[in-house]
């Protein structure tokens, strides 16, 4: 209900690739079960990452890692930093313990140190003896909004910054001939802006918890009148919803973070190039200020490929508050609206943005920041992106309108959700469109076929009044084809086929591509009873999120099609004294060590390189066997002959360890034998539910022909590691442990899970990563060239909080990604239009771990 046809598209990559946090992904099944074209788009990244990354692992142990295991992971996956986004070393599907889940991403912050810049002397961080107002402290908004424009070509307003303005120069040749772009030329048009030698840090404050009767008196604020719903997320994170059949507000965790829909004004896209973005921006800010939401300085941005999206930056003291890279660089950064052809707000993402002061800290200069860029670590305290020439998007979509009072038939499924109010109903909504009627045993995992009549109760809002349904004997058809007009009729000219388009939009040109979600009715002629449409390209984009507990990216082409990046930013470091200088981790192995029958599972994958393919043979430990702590290790060798069978199963090895390769153990394999001989890999399709099992919590899932297996990995977490809602059909794919019970049930060790069951077993196989479509070489080949920068400006870096729960402010490792810490961003162009922008944080490094 919440979310655009857009919006699933830009989220459709990180869902791929698991780093997306649990509500967006229960919002995009939602908005999946109604989106055919969607769906489609889903399943075509399934499947290109369940052939890239189908092999990947789980090697994380279930416990916290230490710092050992962490160096040792993170050196292998650094690399991949240069290539479509970061990656956690685990298959996309696989699920983690909710305490590890939330620090995955952080381990790549904490994995890649530092400490060569030892010529600084920062001054010793000195705490702020007044409390800062930023609301009665700045400007008014309307005296410090930035000109209507794309972020990257806005410099900082020079009235509220302490910072001059970047200022015409000369252009000056800045070499890189090592370090993160070795194969590029940089010239500046701009100086390097002169920087205090100091600058305070702000920690995000959260919102109160959500409740029923908070989310209720806020909806009523914004005149929302309707009925409170209220659910769990997949992260255990409380969802409000408030609904009246049209507009509704979704509440996450609390009251602060939450989205606004307006389900009629969804089916009002805005068409490419119009209305200008100045009539966006006035209108967006308009909406915030009529209902309370627009309390700080802020800055406008527009995106050319985005028609009708504004994000206000909030901004202290002039310098913008970012939270992310990229475009768009995140949602929930503070205020993300969409409007509608009418310039009236169809969806507003929205997380209310407090700030405290933590202390005064030292700043490098912009030319010290820059310089780290030379350095082989760069990518742990650099973020960096590469976009494609800006240009106009020349997509338009529509979705199928309902005229009131008239006899109709609707394809679709069903969205329910639950009341929250003692004696309340539940909200049943049909592609966004609420019911009216016997909904009560109304499915919500089968496409359904539903007849009656729209209708307008005494609020306008728009609802279908229910006379019948059925489960639809006729399946749900994507569509690609082309318009047709023949006179007054339209039709879809299509591969399989003509078909006629009822009530097609005005504005469809002929001879038009056209792709399209309903069904094919065997009318004479034959009828697409369509649901949605859309024409021209969607834009694709690369972006990172940066978010409470981590970070997340998704999106782009890869090099090849110039939407990429990659890198990090570590934690800041908030005591009273620099962080001294950590020693590095020993290794527990020595070259020539003995290797006598370990346990553990082994994993291959293959990777097809310019010089060849590379096959890379891993080796897990269990624990529980030789080893209590979890190690990692590398295996070659010629007693490695026929190991291809037992890809993700786990196997004993004899050898020795005869070096180390990216800081992980080698062992010269003399011979193995598996752990389980006659055991393979297999897909257990069934539903989840949690047990308890020696006074734990577990997962038992119950297969579809009645089977049951504790899932092994879930013992002490139960519902933390259930995987898509309760009742959805899930997959596990794994093993059953021989002559292994757990309160009288045999036991899975799994490798992955999804949602839902595909029937295959991706686990078993040996995939290959094409290393020449987007691995490191083909980013330097595409960074070969000259970027010439012309903005260069000290901003503050925050994180998302649609992920943080409200105990986030009184965790030390959460708390930390609520601080607001500086970095330098610089930002050009290449000279084929490419657009190119790098993050430096601008903390020493003794403030930075």
């Amino acid at each position: 209900m919440s979310m655009t046809h857009a919006e699933a598209l830009r989220r459709l990559p990180a869902r791929a690739d698991g780093l997306l946090p649990a509500q967006d992904s229960a919002e995009l099944e939602e908005h999946l079960q109604a989106c055919a074209e969607c769906r489609q788009a889903s399943q075509r990244l399934d499947e290109l990452e369940k052939r890239l990354a189908g092999s990947l692992q789980q090697r994380y142990p279930l416990e916290e890692p230490d710092e050992g295991q962490v160096q040792a992971v993170m050196q292998r996956v650094s690399r991949n930093l240069t290539g479509k986004e970061p990656r956690l070393p685990r298959p996309p599907r696989l699920r983690l313990p909710a305490g590890l889940a939330w620090s995955g991403a952080a381990l790549l912050v904490v994995a890649l140190l530092a400490w060569s810049i030892r010529n600084l002397l920062p001054a010793q961080p000195r705490p702020l003896s007044t409390p800062i107002s930023l609301a009665s402290a700045s400007p008014s908004p309307a005296e410090t909004v930035a000109a209507p424009a794309a972020l990257d070509t806005v410099s900082p307003p020079a009235a509220a910054s302490q910072l001059a303005a970047p200022q015409p120069a000369a252009p000056v040749v800045v070499s890189q001939p090592a370090g993160l772009f070795p194969t590029t030329e940089f010239i500046f048009q701009v100086d390097f802006p002169a920087a205090p030698q100091t600058l305070p840090l702000y920690r995000q404050s959260l919102s109160e918890p959500v409740t029923v009767e908070s989310a209720r008196a806020f909806a009523a604020q914004m005149g929302i009148l309707g009925g409170v719903y209220q659910s769990t997320g997949e992260g255990g994170e409380t969802i409000i919803d408030v609904s009246d059949g049209r507009r509704s507000l979704r509440f996450i965790s609390t009251t602060g973070v939450f989205i606004y829909a307006d389900a009629q004004r969804q089916r009002q896209n805005p068409a490419p190039g119009a209305p200008p973005t100045d009539q966006w921006i006035a209108a967006a800010v308009d909406f915030l200020r009529a209902n309370n939401l627009l309390d700080h300085p802020y800055r406008a941005v527009t995106y050319a490929a985005q028609p009708g999206r504004v994000d206000l930056l909030p901004e202290i003291e002039g310098r913008p508050v970012i939270f992310g890279i990229g475009e768009p660089p995140a949602d929930y950064g503070w205020a993300t609206l969409e409007l509608s052809a009418d310039l009236q707000p169809s969806v507003l993402y929205y997380a209310r943005q407090q700030f405290e002061p933590v202390g005064e800290f030292p700043l490098l200069s912009a030319e010290q920041a820059w310089q780290r860029l030379t350095r082989s670590d760069a990518l742990s305290f650099a973020q960096y992106a590469v976009l494609a020439p800006e240009q106009p998007s020349t997509y338009s979509s529509w979705h199928r309108s309902r005229s009131v009072g008239q006899f109709q038939h609707l394809y679709g499924y069903a969205v329910r959700l639950a009341s929250a109010e003692p004696g309340g109903s539940d909200l049943v909504l049909v592609n966004n469109l609420p019911l009216r009627g016997d909904t009560g045993s109304l499915p919500t995992g089968s496409f359904l076929h539903l007849w009656g009549a729209p209708e307008i109760d005494e609020r306008g809002v728009l609802w279908f009044a229910l006379q019948g349904w059925e489960v639809s004997t006729i399946a749900e058809t994507p569509l690609e084809g082309v318009v047709e007009r023949q006179g007054e009729q339209v039709f879809v000219k299509s591969e399989q086929g003509s078909y006629l388009l009822p009530d097609a939009p005005a504005e469809l040109p002929g001879g038009a591509a056209l792709q399209g979600w309903g069904v094919i009715l065997p009318d004479a002629p034959a009828r697409f009873e369509w649901e949605f449409l859309s024409s021209g390209q969607y834009p694709n984009s690369y972006s990172m999120t940066r978010a409470c507990g981590g970070a997340g990216g998704g999106g782009g082409g890869g090099p090849v099609n110039a939407n990429f990046g990659g890198g990090s930013f570590k934690l800041p470091y908030l005591e009273s004294a620099p962080r001294p200088t950590p020693t590095a981790p020993v290794s527990p192995f020595q070259v020539g060590q003995r290797v006598e029958g370990w346990t553990g599972t082994v994993t291959i994958q293959d990777f097809l390189e310019t010089t060849g393919l590379r096959r890379e043979i891993s080796f897990s430990t269990l624990r529980g066997f030789e080893f209590e702590e979890w190690h990692f290790f590398y295996l070659e060798g010629s007693g490695l002959g026929g190991i291809e069978p037992y890809q993700n199963l786990p196997v004993r090895v004899w050898g020795q360890v005869s070096g180390f390769a990216q800081d992980a153990p080698l062992i010269e394999v003399e011979r193995f034998e598996p752990l389980y001989p006659g055991v393979t890999l297999q897909e257990f399709a069934g539903t989840e539910s949690e047990v308890i099992i020696d006074g734990q919590p577990a997962l038992l899932l119950t297969t579809q022909d009645g089977a049951q297996y504790i899932e092994e990995q879930s013992l002490g977490y139960g519902e933390e590691m259930r995987i898509g809602r309760p009742g959805d059909l899930v997959e596990i794919e794994g093993y059953l442990v021989p002559d292994l019970t757990l309160g009288g049930f045999a036991v899975i060790r799994a490798t992955s899970g999804g949602v839902p069951p595909d029937g295959e077993v991706y686990d078993a196989q040996i995939h290959t990563i094409d290393m020449r479509q987007g691995g490191e070489k083909d980013v330097a080949s595409a960074m070969a060239g000259v970027v010439t920068i012309d903005t260069v400006e000290l901003a503050y870096a925050g994180s998302t909080l649609q992920r943080c729960p409200p105990t986030a402010m009184d965790d030390d490792f959460l708390s930390r990604y609520l601080t607001l810490q500086p970095v330098w961003v610089f930002k050009g162009t290449f000279a084929d239009g490419r657009r190119f922008e790098v993050q430096v944080q601008a903390l020493p490094d003794e403030y930075l771990e």
